[in-house]
């Protein structure tokens, strides 16, 4: 192993002025050999274009180095190079051709020492003639792929691979080598747009007579219809299958939002680890958008986590130099796009994407290198983009001079191709060989695509997601019914319900010594409310996580403070006070807890690409409150909340966002239950489920809501609209019968407390822990059997059937409420007024609240005070009839 970077006594053997000049120029290129390589095909790149110091860059004159090039190399410094001039030349080739390598500045000398000896002593292999045939038929057939697209479809933006075609071979090697060298089972992957549907074409055998329907007809490739879904567009496709080399590969659906996707990957790849499968995660960039947005500095972060990490990630950068029009200089402030990964010590491998042999080559290093460290590595594929940001753009009108020397640029498949064939015209009849090969192929698509029907396509290519043996077989569509379809969720016995919640306060042996003030608030206090028969709101969580693991779920928990929860309710890890040891009442393996980093972004897109890998999988990420889910916009946008009707795709995940209006601030009362709202598919159609939005007001409707959601045949993410001040509320308790035999989660709950319904003038509807200011205002008030309050559990399916029900057994009443304490622009009101008026055939519902505001909540004390004292006189003069 060479020793990097290292200044050496005269005991090596040499004179120490030399020696220490010949290590100063190998630490030179070693460290900013990068900056002097042959990376860019369009030889427009340069140091100073970047703005790169010249005291950081390289010099290819020895004498800069104040040596000759006729002093001996000592083989301490270099093995094989005999002279300085030899080594300069070694150091040259190593670092400033089409490959190179930043890894100077990882920490670990074991890992920089490793990329030294693999750069500069076994060189790059060469390449075999078989893997060359195997290389240019990759891209020609990449080329070729393109071309026909272009040609039979010039109106569609394709997000072609021109100027990059070199990642395909390197794509294909990884898939073989990952499986055939190293093991791997499954190998999931993110990827944006650019080169998406030849990839899809190409590798993964995708029906091309599916996806020309698509563009022909319009017809869905998953066999949604206009009722049942959205569909999406064709750069967002998705598809798995069988790769020859054994291991099974699966793209995720990807949003137009780019970067999105990454978590999304790592988070199903690391669900595939936990069940005992060796996965590969493999993320492809683009250059500008891997450099501007910040959830790639955050899944970087997630390398070294025990309960992100999946082992190294390899992310490639299929690098343009270019954004949609923004040019480098502007795009970034470090000389490489790659530069983000240096935060987290991970190395860059940057390559030139005209020369394939070398791009094979540092997909080979990558591997190598993942393998034997288990962190990410970074491969730079540096190209271009042959034509505009699609192919309808012109980028000439911004990128006049880059755009000139592209188009005089002959493609990687035609140089490729002449270097092997040894001239122009040979080179030319292999093409166009392989190219009337890929277009009779794409042409019997074409013609399935123009005969065949929507349902003879399906049935002829099913789609995957729903596929014969795959674990989600029998899952069924969620309908809009199928929400609220009474589900036994309750145990088999009151002695089941009982046994759960002493294991979830048990300890592993006598001599484990729990914190004092937990052994008496949290243990003891559990076991005596058991007693009691008032089970609170952490041990009905409690009661349904151990009892679905008994049934064989797995449940993960995710978020920043969920081994104790944020208001310190939860404690499912114990610690020895003594030791520090840890404690898992119910098994490390079966309910994972995990407080996470302070992301919402990333580790929420993780969840859900964890939660969307297999139906066993119960996984919840908590908001430390529910105002911080904003973070995590784009991920609920684009993949939680429309993945049933854009893809069919369906997930468990479960959103549980503590909420309530406290006094504590604007950033501290609210998780925007309107936004949720507006985002579920509001009209009640046949298959119009895209999440459930759940505000449950005691522990027992926490209980049935959990295992509601692994116990009903489809998956559908679940919001939970949580609790802060009920976790502790005297009131706010269950007993073990409301969570024992033939129980279920209800949608809507009755007033219990009314005796006479004929009585009732006026019927208050109201959801979450309002319900219990109102009991106590309604109690004030003497108003007990005039006025009903009934708590919609489940605001979205709204239950439609079970209100009219409810309205039912109030005929007298002349007076319909809704009570908030969300401002009027926000919270349920207006969602519930809509449902009430035009499908429950109420007249009009009145309002009370908070007055509209442009935040959720006040700031000032005394504010908050003279609002509560509002609320309550409107309450009063609503049901003053």
């Amino acid at each position: 192993m060479l020793r990097a970077a290292r200044y050496f006594s005269s005991a090596t053997g040499g004179s120490p002025n030399v020696t220490a000049r010949l290590v100063a120029m190998s630490d030179a290129f070693r460290r900013n050999g990068h900056l002097r390589a042959d990376l860019d095909p369009l030889k427009r790149w340069s140091p100073s274009v970047r703005g790169v110091p010249a005291a950081q860059s390289v010099s290819f004159d020895i004498s800069h180095y104040g040596l000759s090039g006729t002093e001996p190399v000592d083989s301490s410094v270099h093995p094989f190079a005999k002279s300085a001039a030899e080594l300069l030349d070694v150091l040259k080739k190593s670092y400033c051709g089409t490959l190179t390598v930043q890894a100077q500045h990882l920490a670990n000398p074991a890992e920089r020492e490793w990329f030294v000896t693999r750069l500069e002593t076994t060189a790059r292999q060469k390449t075999s003639p078989a893997l060359r045939s195997l290389l240019l038929e990759s891209i020609a057939q990449c080329e070729a792929v393109d071309h026909y697209l272009a040609k039979k479809f010039p109106g569609v933006k394709r997000y072609g691979c021109e100027g990059a075609e070199a990642m395909m071979p390197a794509l294909e090697f990884l898939f073989d080598v990952a499986a055939r060298q190293y093991g791997v089972q499954d190998i999931v992957l993110g990827m944006p747009h650019r080169g998406r549907i030849n990839l899809l074409l190409n590798s993964f055998q995708y029906p091309a007579a599916k996806l020309f329907a698509k563009l022909l007809k319009g017809y869905s490739e998953s066999g949604l219809t206009l009722e049942s879904g959205t569909g999406d567009v064709i750069s967002h496709l998705a598809a798995s299958y069988d790769h020859k080399s054994g291991a099974h590969i699966s793209m995720i659906h990807n949003p137009s939002h780019l970067e999105t996707a990454d978590a999304v990957a790592v988070g199903k790849a690391r669900a595939k680890m936990d069940r005992d499968s060796k996965a590969l995660c493999l993320v492809l960039h683009g250059d500008a958008a891997y450099a501007g947005q910040g959830i790639v500095a955050e899944c970087f972060q997630m390398m070294n986590l025990p309960s992100f990490s999946v082992k190294g990630v390899i992310h490639m950068i299929v690098n343009n130099q270019l954004g949609f029009t923004t040019e480098n200089a502007i795009a970034r402030s470090t000389p490489h796009a790659a530069d983000v990964a240096k935060f987290a010590e991970v190395p860059i491998i940057h390559v030139n994407a005209d020369d394939p042999e070398a791009v094979v080559s540092a997909m080979r290093l990558a591997l190598e290198y993942k393998f034997t460290f288990d962190k990410d590595v970074v491969l730079d594929l540096i190209g271009y983009r042959r034509h505009g940001h699609n192919e309808l753009d012109e980028p000439a009108f911004t990128q006049p001079q880059m755009y000139s020397k592209i188009r005089a640029q002959p493609s990687v498949v035609s140089q490729y191709a002449e270097k092997l064939h040894g001239s122009k015209e040979k080179a030319v009849e292999y093409v166009k060989s392989v190219q009337e090969s890929v277009f009779q192929r794409l042409d019997d698509a074409y013609n399935q695509a123009t005969s065949l029907s929507e349902q003879e396509l399906l049935s002829k290519y099913p789609y995957d997601a729903l596929a014969k043996g795959s674990q989600w077989e029998n899952v069924r569509s969620p309908s809009y019914d199928s929400p609220s379809k009474p589900i036994i969720t309750g145990l088999s016995s009151i002695k089941e319900v009982a046994d759960v919640i002493r294991a979830s306060v048990s300890l592993p042996s006598s001599d484990f010594t729990p914190h004092e003030r937990l052994l008496r608030t949290h243990i003891q206090a559990r076991l005596k409310r058991l007693e009691q028969d008032k089970l609170d709101w952490a041990t009905a969580e409690a009661l349904a996580f151990g009892s679905l693991v008994g049934q064989g779920f797995r449940v993960r928990i995710t978020g920043q403070d969920v081994e104790r929860g944020t208001f310190s309710h939860r404690h499912l890890v114990l610690y020895d006070v003594n030791n520090g040891k840890a404690h898992h009442p119910f098994g490390k393996e079966n309910v994972m807890l995990c407080n996470s980093f302070l992301s919402e972004e990333a580790v929420l897109g993780f969840e859900f690409g964890y939660a969307a890998e297999h139906p066993s999988n119960l996984v919840i990420w908590e908001a430390q409150f529910g105002d911080f889910v904003n973070t995590a916009q784009v991920p609920v946008d684009t993949f939680v909340t429309s993945s049933i009707q854009k893809w069919r795709r369906q997930s468990s995940l479960v959103l549980s966002l503590p909420h309530g209006f406290d006094g504590t601030g604007p950033e501290h009362s609210s998780c925007r239950v309107e936004r949720w709202l507006q985002l579920a598919s509001v009209d009640a159609d046949p298959f119009d489920v895209s999440i459930s939005v759940v505000q449950p007001s005691t522990p027992a409707q926490i209980f049935h809501m959990l295992r509601r959601q692994m116990l009903r045949d489809c998956r559908i993410p679940l919001v939970m609209v949580g609790p802060k001040t009920l976790l502790r509320l005297p009131e706010a308790v269950s007993s073990a019968s409301e969570m024992g035999p033939g129980t279920f989660f209800q949608t809507v709950i009755d007033d219990s407390t009314v005796d006479n319904p004929s009585a009732v003038k006026a019927v208050v509807f109201c959801s979450g822990k309002v319900y219990y200011d109102l009991l106590n205002q309604r109690s004030i008030l003497g108003k007990k059997d005039s006025v009903a309050l009934v708590r919609i559990e489940e605001l979205h399916p709204f239950p439609v059937d079970k209100v009219r029900e409810v309205l039912g057994k109030y005929k007298s009443a002349k007076k319909i409420v809704w009570y908030q304490e969300e401002p009027r622009n926000q919270g349920a009101w207006t969602h519930a007024r809509d449902f009430l008026q035009e499908k429950c055939s109420v007249h009009k519902v009145e309002y009370v609240g908070r007055r509209g505001l442009s935040l959720p909540a006040v700031g000032a004390d005394k504010f908050h005070k003279a609002e509560v004292q509002q609320l309550q006189r409107d309450f009063a003069a609503a049901i003053d009839i």
